[in-house]
């Protein structure tokens, strides 16, 4: 998929989304923050991240919003608490 993210042919956003889900179900780090999960006391978090100090970077690198920004209208859409602060670890 990433060749034709670069040839303009695919959503680079898209490409972000399944390489975190595939990244997540295999309990790897996500690189891109876009799955989320809840700690021990409720709060939606972000699963754990690769290089948490570049996630916006790359996020923005294929057109997402800061992860703060999303973590807010994940909050707002759902009616949940939501931190952008990752997750260290996935639930059980």
């Amino acid at each position: 998929m990433e060749p034709l993210v670069a040839a303009g042919q695919a959503s680079g956003a898209n490409l972000a989304y399944l390489t975190d889900r595939v990244r997540c179900a295999a309990k790897q780090p996500q690189r891109f923050g876009t799955q989320f999960g809840s700690d021990a006391s409720g709060v939606d978090r972000p699963l754990p991240i690769e290089d948490p100090a570049g996630v916006d970077e790359r996020r923005a690198s294929v057109g997402l919003e800061p992860l703060a920004e999303y973590a807010r209208q994940i909050s707002e859409v759902y009616g949940a608490e939501a931190s952008p602060e990752p997750l260290e670890a996935f639930p059980d």
